[in-house]
C-alpha cells in the first residue's frame, strides 16, 4: 500500500519531527525516571523551559552512554534533528528526481 502523494512528498519532514518529539515526549522522560534521573529544567523561552536530566555519580558509571543521551537538553536534541531533516530531504529529491527521468 502506497501512501497519499502529500504524506509521501512531506515524509522528510513529517518522520523526523514526529520521531524528535516521541523521543523529547516519552521516551527521554521515561528512560531518565526508569535509571534515577532528576529533571532540571533552565530558561523561559517561547515554548518553555529547555529540560534536561541530571543522574548522581553511580549511576553514571553504571550507564555512561545513556546518561549522555539523558543529559543532552531538549534544544540540544531538537538542533540534532536539523541535520536528520536536511538529509533525509536531500535524499528525498535525489530519489524523486531519478524516478522522473526515463
Amino acid at each position: 500500500m502506497r501512501l497519499p502523494t502529500t504524506l509521501r512528498d512531506y515524509s522528510w519532514l513529517i518522520l523526523p519531527l514526529g520521531a524528535g518529539t516521541l523521543l523529547n515526549g516519552v521516551i527521554r522522560p521515561w528512560l531518565a525516571t526508569a535509571i534515577g534521573g532528576v529533571r532540571k529544567t533552565s530558561g523561559a523561552g517561547v515554548r518553555g523551559p529547555d529540560v534536561y536530566w541530571v543522574f548522581d555519580p553511580a549511576t553514571q558509571a553504571e550507564h555512561p552512554w545513556l546518561v549522555r543521551f539523558l543529559e543532552l537538553s531538549d534544544g540540544q536534541m531538537g538542533l540534532i534533528i536539523f541535520p536528520v531533516i536536511a538529509i533525509w530531504l536531500a535524499v528525498h529529491l535525489i530519489l524523486r528526481r531519478r524516478r522522473r527521468e526515463p
